[in-house]
């Protein structure tokens, strides 16, 4: 069983990715999988279906327990076409109070994007629940809040 990933994107990001403008996905944690790892790209209402999928190959890393420094946190989002205030938000680095108040970041890097001819249904994938005997597969009947684990198809 080979594990991927499926991860909710909202249509406004999902048509970043089909003009080749977005090239990041920025998200607050990562799965344990080895890189590269696939992708299936769950475009959320109204779309509503897998669009795509793409390999992603590297994942960048920023601290937010460190200093902001606007620099480093440009170099790590770059391709993500978030702006810096936009990261701070999403972050909650804006609310926070203390560095060990900061969220951690990760900058998941897109490769090989293919957009589908036909969408594919949720139903379609087998989802992944670990436990502590291994992963055990279960039908996916709702679509992640941030990403999940399935069968690669």
């Amino acid at each position: 069983m080979n594990k991927a990933v499926l991860i909710s994107i909202r249509p406004e990001w999902c048509d970043l990715f089909f003009f080749g403008e977005k090239t990041v996905e920025i998200r607050k944690n990562r799965p344990s999988l080895k890189m590269p790892f696939k992708c299936y790209i769950y475009c959320t209402k109204p779309v509503g279906n897998v669009i795509g999928e793409f390999t992603c190959d590297k994942i960048r890393f920023y601290f937010g327990k460190s200093w902001l420094v606007k620099e480093d946190i440009e170099d790590v989002t770059a391709g993500s076409c978030l702006s810096l205030e936009q990261v701070k938000e999403y972050a909650g680095w804006r609310k926070a109070t203390s560095f060990i108040d900061r969220k951690d970041l990760y900058a998941w890097h897109i490769s090989d994007l293919k957009i589908y001819d036909q969408p594919r249904k949720l139903e379609d994938f087998t989802g992944l629940h670990d436990t502590r005997f291994g992963m055990r597969p279960v039908e996916v009947k709702h679509p992640p809040q941030s990403w999940r684990y399935v069968e690669e198809l």
